[in-house]
This record gives structure tokens, sequence and C-alpha cells, in this order.
């Protein structure tokens, strides 16, 4: 048979909080006799049987109340920090700088007069073997800094190149550039020709009525705020009017335009 137990309301909870709270919805719609978890027996809950029920329910919900809590709080920091990155990402993140000649000075004029005189003779008064004078310029340029945070750039190095081949080097000076302003930054270059470029040069300069496009690959180290460090790339195709180096105070106006591309890594 089955033994059947009348007992006060137990000061225990079972393990298992489903069971306590389908048992705690039965007493609540007035069920007395309620299945007991132990096989068997059968308890008839006594006394204050409901207001434990009605406290298992209670906290149920303050279980499941103070776990969705934690779980917007935790969603809404990560909310507010994706935020800030992408404003910070937005505001900071390197805009490209721009830059024009200002200035163009040429220290070797007696191998700039070399050259002029060579292009006029032709080629048949050299052979594999001869050997040609350095060119040398000093450039300056204004270059405009879009950026909400200033820098100061390391001396930068640079190749110049004519159809694949170097024909120089260039060596720009440190300089400091502040935030959304301009500053001056200066430069000297060292061309550098052999028989076979100084002829592939000059026939392309005579063919293209004085027209010249050079590429300039190089970069610089540049030190921000809090001791940020940035290695700026810069890649230009200059489009140049070579007639300009001829007239003294038109020389800054070499370059008619140019392209260029700039990393930062």
């Amino acid at each position: 048979g089955r033994c059947v137990t009348t007992m006060p309301a137990p000061n225990w909870l079972p393990d298992s909080k489903s069971w306590g709270l389908e048992k705690a919805e039965k007493i609540d719609q007035g069920v007395e006799d309620v299945e007991s978890p132990i096989e068997g027996v059968v308890v008839d809950w006594a006394g204050d049987a409901k207001p434990v029920a009605e406290g298992i329910k209670m906290e149920s919900r303050q279980v499941r109340r103070c776990g969705s809590r934690r779980c917007c709080f935790a969603l809404s920091c990560c909310g507010f920090s994706m935020v800030a990155i992408i404003t910070c990402c937005a505001l900071f993140w390197p805009r490209d700088p721009q830059w024009n000649l200002v200035d163009l000075e040429i220290l070797s004029e007696d191998a700039m007069m070399f050259f002029v005189m060579s292009m006029a003779g032709g080629m048949s008064s050299f052979n594999e073997n001869s050997t040609f004078p350095d060119l040398l310029f000093h450039a300056e340029a204004d270059i405009s800094n879009p950026n909400l945070l200033g820098g100061t750039a390391d001396s930068g190095h640079f190749q110049v190149f004519f159809q694949g081949q170097e024909i120089g080097t260039a060596t720009s000076e440190p300089c400091s550039v502040k935030p959304q302003s301009s500053g001056i930054v200066a430069a000297n270059s060292t061309v550098r020709l052999h028989y076979h470029t100084f002829q592939a040069l000059t026939t392309h300069v005579l063919m293209n009525e004085l027209q010249l496009t050079v590429q300039v690959k190089g970069g610089a180290w540049v030190q921000g705020p809090m001791g940020i460090r940035i290695k700026v790339g810069l890649e230009c195709e200059l489009h140049c009017a070579v007639e300009k180096l001829f007239d003294y105070e038109a020389r800054h106006e070499v370059v008619k335009s140019k392209e260029c591309q700039y990393s930062y890594f």
C-alpha cells in the first residue's frame, strides 16, 4: 500500500529547480495532493506551503532578472567599446598629406651645362665607357598635414627611377609639422647617369617636347604624440617640364603634375 504522511512545510528545497517550480504552481492552484520527490511517498503540504512555493517562484524570477541585467551590462559595454574604437579610427586614422615644390636649386651648374650641350650634340661623341658628372639638386616643398595629430619626421630616403632604372637618390631633412597645418621640408637629390640611361632619357625628352616622367619611391619614420612611431611610405609619379630647369625664376614649377600614393605601417 501507500503511506500517507502529514508533515509541516519543509525548510529545505529539492535539488531540481524544475520540480520545485512545477509543484509550486500546483500548490498555488489549490492542489493539495502533490507528489513527493521520494518515490512511494505522498506529501500533504500543510500550513505555510503556499508561502514556500511563492518563495521558490520569487527566487527563480530574481535569478532570471539578475542574469538579464548582467547580460545587458556586458552587451552595453561591448557596444560602447565598439563605438569608441570606430570613432577613434575615424578621427585619428592617417590622412594623406599634400605637398608642392616651392624651391629648386641646381647645385652643379657645370654638370647641368654638360648635359645640355650633350643633348644638343647627340650621342655620337659618347661610348659605353664614357662617364657623366653627377647632377646635384636642393629642393624645398611645402607639406600640408590634414591630420588631428602632429608629428616629427626623421630623415627620409628615396629612389628616383626612369623607365624602371634607378637614376638617382634623395634624402629629406628632419622636420616637424603641427596638427592641421603646414611646414617646409627640404631634400637633397643626386642624379647619376651612365651611357645607356643618358641615351634613353635624352631620346625620351627630345621626342616628347622636353617632357619627362620619373617615379620616386621611399619613406620616413614619423613620431607622433605619446611616442607613437609609424613608417610613412611614398610612391609618386612626377610629370616634369624639363625646360623649366633653364629658367631660374621658374625652376620650382618643373613638376607639372603628380600622382602619389601613401602607406602607413
